[in-house]
This record gives C-alpha cells, structure tokens and sequence, in this order.
C-alpha cells in the first residue's frame, strides 16, 4: 500500500477537527494511502491511531520552540532515513524549513509527491515582493543594489523550489 506522511511541528486537542489532520485523511482515502501524522511529541510520548491514521511522534532534545529552524532538522533527519518509504510527503505553511525538507525529499526520492499546502506568508510573499526582505521601506534601501539583488536571487531560489 502507498504511504502519506504529513509533517507538523505541533498538534493540539482539536487536530482532527482541523485541516492539517483532514487534508492528509481525506488525500489518503480517495487515493488508497496509508496516512501518517508526524509532529514533534512530548517525551515518553507514544504512537497512536485515529481513523487510521499513525499518529508518530518526534521526540527531539532541547528547549527549541517547535517552530524554530533547529526543531526542523528532525524532520529533515526523519526524511533522510524515511524518504524511500513515503509515495507522499505533505507539509503544511510554505517556508525555508518546507523548501529544505521538500528539496530532500525529492532528491532521496525524485518518483514522490511534495504537497505543500499553501498557507502562505513569509518566504511565500518574497516571490511577489519588490522590497527588501529585511530592511527597505525607505527611499535608499529601495535604490541599494545589493537590496534589489538579495530580493532577486530568493525569488529565484523560491521559485525553483516551487
């Protein structure tokens, strides 16, 4: 059977109401997928099954906030080891994080499928942006060509990864 596995740095009680558990539920029962739910879990945590779907904890060390980048190695480490086994991989809010771990997905196992769904905001808006994407709300920014060219270079980058 094929394996969907969506990744999602945290989940709270109300996760099967929401989209990040129906959008992978629902892709796997009109598709014939096993589903699985990987989020970042508290130690001692245990795997679990709802609707059948594998709900997997990643137990990480450390204080990071579950949305902070060195968090994110994990998936990164779960997907370098697990790619081969994934016929999908869906990831939730399109970021730095998400293009990272979709480009390793996709180079362990170029035949997969990468869903990202599009909850946009951060590194999603840069393609479209013509400011700066630190600094540049003032006249000299704009007219920096270091600035421009930063700009360019991560729409590129972006869209490549899109």
């Amino acid at each position: 059977m094929k394996r969907l596995v969506c990744l999602f740095s945290s989940i709270s009680s109300d996760i099967y109401f929401r989209d990040m558990f129906l959008v992978p539920y629902y892709i796997g029962l009109k598709h014939n997928y096993s589903v699985s739910l990987v989020y970042h879990g508290k130690k001692g945590e245990k795997d679990s099954l709802y609707k059948g779907v594998q709900m997997i904890p990643l137990h990480y060390k450390g204080g990071y906030d579950c949305f902070s980048f060195l968090s994110e190695w994990y998936f990164c480490w779960y997907i370098l080891k697990n790619a081969k086994n994934i016929d999908c991989l869906v990831r939730f809010h399109f970021s730095y994080q998400t293009a990272i771990i979709g480009w390793i997905y996709k180079k362990v196992n170029p035949k997969g499928f990468f869903y990202i769904k599009g909850d946009g905001y951060g590194a999603w808006l840069a393609l479209f942006r013509e400011k700066s994407w630190f600094k540049g709300t003032s006249k000299r920014d704009q007219k920096c060509w270091p600035v421009k060219w930063k700009n360019r270079i991560i729409r590129f980058i972006l869209n490549k990864m899109c």
